[in-house]
């Protein structure tokens, strides 16, 4: 990760580019160890949006809007809210965005919730911002692992059943 954001930085330095060091990390964490995927990153940020990097931008280029709508989901699973599950579904459908890679991002998710509660921890390789280690802090203290085992069951039956021409 050292590695990564001190290539990311340099790389941004002789290119003059200008990118908040927030966001450096963050390309750097979701590049997962891979040089080229972060610098492939800086370089779709940079025709993206110019050499003046905004953090919305990396957060919308990083799929961190998709994030919030598996925390969301989450959020909703784990206080056991229809009604805001149900708008989530919504929210998902009016995004365009494919439904068994969401259910398959929210099994993921669920089972960043369970590797939390082992743990008693978030890991730095799961939250991308401090503001998701928390709502990944409180979801995890709000259910049960049976609860997420279950959830996740759930969601590979969901998926089985759409691969199968089911909505």
């Amino acid at each position: 990760l050292e590695h990564v954001t001190s290539v990311l930085v340099r790389v941004a330095k002789q290119e003059e580019i200008q990118i908040p060091e927030t966001a450096i990390h963050m390309i750097a964490r979701a590049a997962t160890g891979s040089f080229r995927d972060a610098l492939g990153h800086l370089e779709q940020l940079v025709t993206y949006g110019g050499k003046d990097v905004k953090l919305d931008d990396v957060l919308e280029v990083l799929g961190v809007a998709d994030a919030e709508l598996i925390l969301d989901a989450a959020e909703a699973i784990a206080e056991r809210d229809a009604k805001t599950a149900l708008n989530t579904v919504q929210r998902l459908a009016d995004s365009g965005r494919d439904y068994v890679q969401f259910m398959r991002d929210l099994a993921a998710h669920l089972r960043h919730l369970f590797v939390v509660q082992t743990l008693g921890e978030v890991p730095e390789s799961f939250a991308v911002t401090s503001e998701h280690t928390d709502r990944l802090n409180a979801q995890a203290a709000r259910m049960s692992q049976a609860e997420i085992l279950r959830a996740i069951d759930l969601l590979a039956t969901a998926i089985a059943a759409v691969k199968d021409g089911s909505e």
